[in-house]
């Protein structure tokens, strides 16, 4: 692949993300929450300590670090089911927690309205 070609892909897959970054702001949005993209060269000089997204609910700050893939495991999935969380733990590593959105909605705006 040239470096032209590399510069292509780049500038896409930037621009894939801004899209899911947006589209995340307007979903938590409509939920009446008070969300905005982050400006990773201005808070923390693009470094991996910078979030995609911020949003505020009850006082408290939340960051998120969105990702769109083509791929993620399908065993993700499958081991959720239909149960509203996935806990995961890797030894040495902190414990996720896997939320649809619509557990994720109802966790910040208390209301079990579906997405």
């Amino acid at each position: 692949m040239t470096t032209e070609e590399n510069r292509k892909r780049g500038k896409f897959a930037k621009a894939k993300g801004r899209r899911f970054e947006q589209e995340w702001v307007n979903t938590l949005k409509g939920w009446g929450l008070e969300a905005k993209r982050t400006a990773h060269h201005q808070v923390f000089g693009g470094t991996s300590a910078a979030s995609d997204v911020v949003c505020h609910q009850n006082g408290v700050e939340l960051h998120h670090e969105l990702k769109h893939r083509e791929s993620l495991p399908d065993y993700l999935w499958d081991y959720l089911g239909n149960h509203d969380a996935l806990v995961l733990r890797r030894n040495g590593k902190p414990v996720l927690v896997v939320l649809p959105v619509e557990e994720y909605r109802r966790l910040l705006v208390g209301d079990s309205d579906k997405v």
